[in-house]
């Protein structure tokens, strides 16, 4: 008898110990291929230590080993292979995350009751508790699991079946048992009526049947559901695990905690007191100190010549204007020299100057250490954080994966062979009423019902362990996700539950704070100061961008030099008339902007003629009547300074007056000693001292044709200067293993690839998976396997019932002739003749159909 009740129970140890077989050696198959790194000497120190450490510990295989987190690239990719749902692609945009975790009808419903049944939220207190004192937390905690001890009567009424169960096993052994007035045996067989068995047969077994048929089916497909929310979930543990580790090169970008933690450590050795780096940047500075004295010697020089043309320009000189300095200095807003000086700075001298200003700025003094401080502060955070999410996500979650899969799989087999168990069991309980109903025995044996009450036991008592454990595992897990999501992943939540999440650093929370909440803008780089402390990479590297854009251009083009030299040495003395008074209509034309030249000229423009003074004192009064001092005697009447005098004047007609005393003041202007221009003289080099000079008209025409040759000459100076250097600013500065090129790559990939934004698009899939999938897919199961535990307990009751039946009537029928057959053999007989009447008359009844082929049980046994 015992045996027939162990036999499902072995059945189901042998599919569990099949499952453990192969999973168990795959894993340690899998799990020696590690790496040999660092990580491998921290296993000595405990699993704790390992995740400190940045590394992932594996206590699933033996002897436990201790991995970098690569190994996670290999695992997602295995993972992720068997997942009902691959993970997709972030893009590029990593802003346009969703705000708020997607929750289906389905799943609020699911939580919503769960939390009804709790009648509030239990597990706040238990955090706010925890983070009080170890002694309020482990009551908080006692209390928590009391409060779910209401979900776990399914296990005890299975552990009050199974001791049910066991008793009534002993009394089918031990006969004895049977003489109690619970267990009593009938003291003479009783047939069974024709009703009892229409109804159980018909009724009560075809709703049995069906009812066992629809919870199996309906088992199967949640049982699947939540084994493949299960693989899913796990397929994006490893997925935000090795994107947020190890980093990702696209759909998201970022480096990754590992390598953001090196590229600090190695910008922290370039900018190392009397480092290699900082010494090749001295060197540097040192090296191109010529082309930055050139450059400011450069600037100087076009500085002073458009000074001086301003102050020449500012006002008419005697109702000139002074052209020249509207060519070279535009007033002081553009002409050539504006154009020299534009064209100067956006060359590669100009660059250089520029990045050696900010080497000296951002790479020596107290910003570097300052910059120091900054990066070996922001490294504590960073590997804070990565022990925190070593410790409270990858050790529970990814560290456990495999032994979570493990059980998993153990599950999903379990769902599968108790959920067909039972409708096997339903279905063989029509078996043996056919069976007693065709056997030619005349009282049929009791052992094939016993055989089913049997298998009813077993599935009904894992029915319920399977609903109790369900149930018991939805409570808490709903919990979790109402709390998870309202609690700790909000701005203020990780401040309040900063001790229980091991948040000990102010820029670790403001990280978790940056990724891990539903509206920050996971520029992580920002949220902790790196990028005000490394601002100066983004200037550097432009400079040096467009250094190599514009590398072989010229300081000053060719043209703009030879515009120069021809204007400063050519027209250095070009002063036009800008007459106020009325001209003779006939010479006006060509009186008006005229020159203090004595010939007709072309303009700079070489289009336009600039008429002379020989020109102009034609047209006063008509040919050989004036000349001109400084010009080609031409008639009788001179005019210079004083000439004209003011009572010649009024003698002559107003229009002549006027072009006269224009003329008078083109020949004040050509005065010698006559100091109305400014000619002042500068220092090129420091202090750069400038001294105020008044000169004539011929020293000015010389000032501006030194001013243009002064320029030219620092022009191509510089020009030679930065032919040179260019070179040497990449061999001595940037190139190499300890150049300023390896620090600023490194740099940008901080500042730019730390946008961890997807980390919370990641998180709330995780959660998707969790609170919407897995948690709404439990709850049905534990309701399932609750109803198929009622229907095994109404199979139960049946077989029982058959089977005590059976087997009194057997066992009674046979003791009664068996006594009756020694004390009184006629009377006996007669008593075996009335019931074997009796029986044919109920079988009159209803005669059964008989079989030819059918074979009893107890010759089957025989056989």
């Amino acid at each position: 008898m015992m045996r027939y009740c162990e036999v499902t129970w072995l059945l189901l140890v042998g599919v569990a110990a099949q499952e453990f077989a192969v999973d168990r050696d795959w894993k340690v198959a899998g799990a020696l291929l590690f790496d040999p790194t660092e990580c491998a000497v921290m296993v000595r120190r405990g699993p704790d230590a390992c995740w400190n450490a940045g590394c992932l510990y594996d206590d699933f295989v033996d002897p436990p080993v201790c991995t970098s987190y690569s190994q996670l690239s290999d695992r997602r990719a295995d993972q992720c292979a068997s997942a009902s749902t691959a993970p997709v692609e972030m893009p590029a945009n990593q802003s346009t995350a969703p705000l708020t975790i997607e929750r289906s009808p389905r799943s609020t419903r699911a939580i919503n009751t769960v939390l009804n049944w709790r009648k509030g939220r239990a597990m706040r207190p238990l955090a706010r508790a925890c983070s009080e004192s170890r002694e309020r937390c482990q009551d908080a905690t006692t209390d928590y699991i009391v409060s779910l001890l209401p979900f776990l009567a399914p296990l005890g009424i299975a552990a009050f079946s199974l001791l049910v169960w066991h008793t009534l096993c002993w009394m089918a052994v031990c006969r004895c048992c049977r003489r109690c007035c619970l267990c009593r045996e009938r003291r003479r067989p009783r047939p069974g009526t024709w009703v009892q068995k229409k109804v159980v047969m018909g009724g009560v077994y075809t709703f049995l049947g069906f009812g066992t048929f629809s919870c199996a089916t309906a088992l199967y497909v949640v049982g699947g559901n939540i084994h493949g929310a299960i693989g899913n979930l796990f397929c994006r543990m490893y997925v935000i695990g090795d994107e947020f580790m190890n980093g990702s090169p696209q759909n998201p970008v970022f480096l990754g905690l590992d390598s953001s933690i090196k590229s600090m450590q190695s910008i922290s050795g370039y900018l190392a007191e009397d480092g290699d780096m900082l010494n090749r940047v001295q060197a540097h500075l040192e090296e191109v100190q010529p082309l930055h004295e050139a450059y400011d010697r450069v600037a100087v020089a076009l500085e002073h010549m458009v000074f001086v043309m301003s102050l020449n320009g500012a006002e008419f000189k005697l109702d000139h204007e002074c052209t020249i300095c509207e060519l070279i200095a535009g007033n002081g807003t553009g002409g050539l020299a504006g154009e020299i000086r534009n064209q100067v700075a956006a060359s590669p001298a100009s660059i250089m100057n520029r990045i050696g200003e900010l080497l000296v700025t951002w790479l020596q003094g107290e910003n570097v250490a300052r910059t120091r401080d900054t990066l070996r502060q922001v490294e504590v955070s960073f590997k804070q954080f990565r022990s925190v999410l070593g410790l409270h996500f990858m050790k529970p979650w990814v560290g456990q994966q495999r032994r979570l899969a493990y059980f998993e799989g153990i599950r999903h087999h379990v769902f599968n062979a108790v959920s067909s168990a039972s409708f096997i069991t339903c279905m063989l309980g029509v078996f043996v009423f056919a069976l007693a109903a065709k056997s030619r025995a005349k009282y049929p044996s009791g052992r094939p019902a016993m055989l089913n009450w049997c298998c009813a036991f077993v599935y009904f008592v894992a029915s319920l362990c399977l609903g109790g454990g369900m149930l018991a595992a939805a409570v808490p897990t709903a919990e979790f996700c109402q709390f998870f999501e309202d609690e700790i992943l909000t701005y203020s939540g990780f401040v309040e539950y900063a001790p229980q999440l091991h948040l000990t650093d102010p820029g670790t929370i403001v990280m978790a704070q940056t990724c891990l909440t539903p509206n920050a803008t996971g520029d992580l780089a920002g949220a902790i100061g790196l990028d005000v402390a490394l601002h100066f990479h983004a200037n550097f590297t432009a400079q040096h961008d467009l250094l190599g854009e514009r590398y072989d251009s010229p300081v000053v083009s060719e043209v703009q030099l030879e515009e120069l030299i021809m204007l400063t040495s050519e027209f250095g003395g070009l002063l036009q008339l800008r007459p106020t008074l009325p001209l003779t209509p006939s010479g006006a034309p060509r009186m008006v902007g005229s020159s203090l030249d004595a010939a007709d000229r072309p303009g700079p423009d070489a289009e336009k003629i600039i008429y002379g003074l020989d020109t102009y004192v034609d047209l006063i009064d008509g040919p050989g009547q004036y000349s001109f001092e400084h010009g080609t005697p031409s008639g009788p009447k001179i005019i210079n300074a004083t000439h004209p005098t003011a009572e010649e004047l009024e003698s002559v007609p107003y229009l002549v007056r006027n072009a006269l005393e224009y003329a008078q003041k083109k020949e004040q202007l050509l005065q010698r000693g006559a100091l109305n221009f400014r000619c002042d003289r500068a220092q090129l080099v420091p202090p750069y001292a400038k001294e105020e000079q008044r000169c004539d008209y011929e020293e000015f025409k010389e000032t501006v044709r030194f001013l243009g040759e002064q320029a030219m000459s620092e022009l191509s100076n510089l020009q030679n200067q930065s032919d040179t250097y260019k070179e040497a600013y990449y061999s001595t500065l940037f190139d190499g293993p300890s150049g300023v090129g390896g620090m600023l790559s490194e740099i940008r990939a901080i500042l730019n690839e730390t946008l961890c934004r997807f980390l919370w698009w990641r998180w709330s899939t995780i959660m998707q998976f969790m609170c919407a999938d897995l948690i709404p897919s439990i709850i049905e199961a534990a309701a399932l396997w609750l109803s198929v535990a009622g229907i095994g307990g109404f199979n139960i009751i049946i077989m029982y019932k058959v089977w005590r039946h059976l087997g009194d009537n057997k066992i009674v029928a046979n003791e009664l002739a068996a006594e009756q057959h020694t004390l009184n053999p006629e009377e006996e007989e007669e008593d075996e003749l009335e019931l074997e009447q009796g029986l044919e008359g109920k079988q009159a009844e209803e005669p059964p159909e008989k079989d030819p082929a059918f074979i009893p049980i107890e010759d089957q046994v025989q056989q």
